[in-house]
Order: structure tokens, then C-alpha cells, then sequence
């Protein structure tokens, strides 16, 4: 832990100095606590999930399917019963790892933010709340609004051509909370083999899938964060519980065989150089 950052951050949101360091120590604790959650992976549960509650995004990066490029998929917001059927089987299930707030759609486009991070939260204490972003419409107002409701850090990737200053402030004022980093410095995956047609073939194991549940805004469980498509659901959430979904015959079998590095006998994994590591 860096005190300094966490000092830095506790001055400027003038939170008490005993009751933030309690809060930072606690928050690095589920961040940092992968012992648990191994224990978890080993299990054969998930220990973090992907959640996009908006497909619409601000930008149209060459990196990314939302580039003209790619063919569109349809767009929409997630439906308000879906988001608190869903969270509601979270917290049935005492979810405790990582919660991210993105897929491909960029989440500061959700007016509804604030509000749904607060019910995460409650339902959710044990969760780490995470939020990735292109950080163009994170104002400090909304920032604040942001940490207050419960979203434990800010994974933000600056993509203009020259550095936002908004955004350097930020992280100047708020390193506890923020990540920023510059385009420049992403490593670029050739996400399912479609984006830059590199071509490879890893034999590599992909753990992904194992240790990650994606759901994109239609409520549908994907194989994986790279299926912009949604290629191949794996359940709908509400027609089956999220255990059923992740214990199904049709997902444990694709995860075995991309833990035994068989991405050729998946289409979608076919030419992907994605890592493959666990997604703590």
C-alpha cells in the first residue's frame, strides 16, 4: 500500500483520517486477496465479473469492434428488473471479488450510475467495485459522485491524442481511486482474431473463462470478454440461475478445453493472443 497516495486522496475528499485509512486497508484487502479467491477459483466458481449495463460508446477506437469497420451489434441499456435480478442472484451467491462496470460499451454513458452503484454496494459489500473507462465525461463532480455511491477504483485509458488534463488532475488528487494510463502504454490484443488479423494460433491455456462471468446488456451470460458478438451465450439471465448458467454441461466443456490450450477447436479462440490469465 502506498500511504503517501492514500494520505493524498484522504485530504482532498476531507474524509477522517482514522476512518479512510480503515477503509483504504480494508478495500486493499479484497483488492490483494487472491488467496481466498483461488481458494474460490479452485472451486471451480467465478471471482470476477464483467458487467455492461450500456452497449452505446462516445468513441470508435481502430482497437475495438465499435469502430465502423466491425459490423454493429444492436444497442441498448440494461433493463432496470434485469440489474436487480441480477445483482440480487450475486448476493444470494456472496459474491466477493472483482465487479466491473464495462464489456464495450462506455459506462459513464449510463445516467444511471450513480444510483446502481449504491445498490451494488448494499448488496454487495464484499465486492470490489471496479470501473473501466475512456474517462472523456468523468467530470470531478461525477467522480465524486461515483466514489461516494461505492466504485472502489477508476481504470481509465486515456485514448485522446494529447493527455486531458481533466483527467491528470484526477489522478493527481485522487491516486488511491485512479489508474490512468495513455493509450500508448495499453497492450493491444487481437481480440478473438478480428481486430488485427495477426493470425496466430497459441496453444497456450486460456483461463478466462474459468474465472470470469461476462454479461453484456441484454442479460445474456457470454463464453467470454472478447465475444463482442455474442457468438456463444452460454444462458440468459432469468431463464436460469447464474449457477446454472456457469455449471452447464456446454460451458464447463468449452472451459476445459481452453484450460488444455485447445483454442483451435473454438472459432472465437481460434486467433486470439489474449494472455489467457486468470481474471482476478
Amino acid at each position: 500500500m502506498n500511504w503517501r497516495e492514500i494520505e493524498t486522496t484522504r485530504r482532498h475528499l476531507g474524509a477522517p483520517r482514522g476512518g479512510y485509512y480503515f477503509y483504504a486497508l480494508t478495500r486493499e484487502l479484497l483488492r490483494r486477496g487472491r488467496f481466498f479467491l483461488r481458494r474460490r477459483l479452485s472451486r471451480g466458481e467465478f471471482i470476477s465479473v464483467n458487467l455492461e449495463t450500456t452497449a452505446y460508446c462516445n468513441r470508435a477506437c481502430p482497437f475495438c469492434f465499435n469502430h465502423p469497420r466491425f459490423p454493429p451489434r444492436e444497442r441498448g441499456l440494461m433493463a432496470p428488473d434485469l440489474f436487480h435480478h441480477l445483482v440480487a442472484e450475486l448476493a444470494a451467491l456472496n459474491f466477493r471479488g472483482r465487479l466491473s462496470l464495462y464489456f464495450y460499451g462506455e459506462p459513464l454513458l449510463d445516467r444511471r450510475l450513480p444510483e446502481w452503484v449504491r445498490h451494488l454496494r448494499e448488496k454487495l459489500p464484499r465486492a470490489y467495485l471496479h470501473l473501466a473507462t475512456n474517462g472523456d465525461l468523468l467530470t470531478e463532480e461525477l467522480f465524486l459522485a461515483l466514489i461516494r455511491a461505492g466504485v472502489e477504483m477508476f481504470f481509465i485509458t486515456d485514448y485522446a491524442e494529447e493527455a486531458q488534463p481533466h483527467l491528470i488532475r484526477l489522478r493527481e488528487k485522487y491516486p488511491f481511486h485512479v489508474e490512468l494510463r495513455r493509450m500508448g502504454e495499453a497492450r493491444l490484443t487481437d481480440r478473438a482474431g478480428m481486430i488485427f488479423g495477426r493470425g496466430r494460433e497459441l496453444a497456450q491455456p486460456c483461463l478466462r473463462p474459468a474465472s470470469q462471468l461476462v454479461i453484456n446488456w441484454r442479460g445474456e451470460v457470454l463464453l467470454c470478454c472478447h465475444d463482442f458478438y455474442g457468438r456463444y451465450k452460454m444462458g440468459q439471465v432469468g431463464e436460469k440461475s447464474l449457477k446454472e448458467i456457469w455449471h452447464s454441461p456446454e460451458f464447463r466443456q468449452y472451459r476445459e478445453l481452453l484450460a488444455q490450450g485447445q483454442r483451435s477447436r473454438l472459432p472465437l479462440c481460434r486467433h486470439c493472443d489474449d494472455t489467457g490469465a486468470v481474471a482476478f
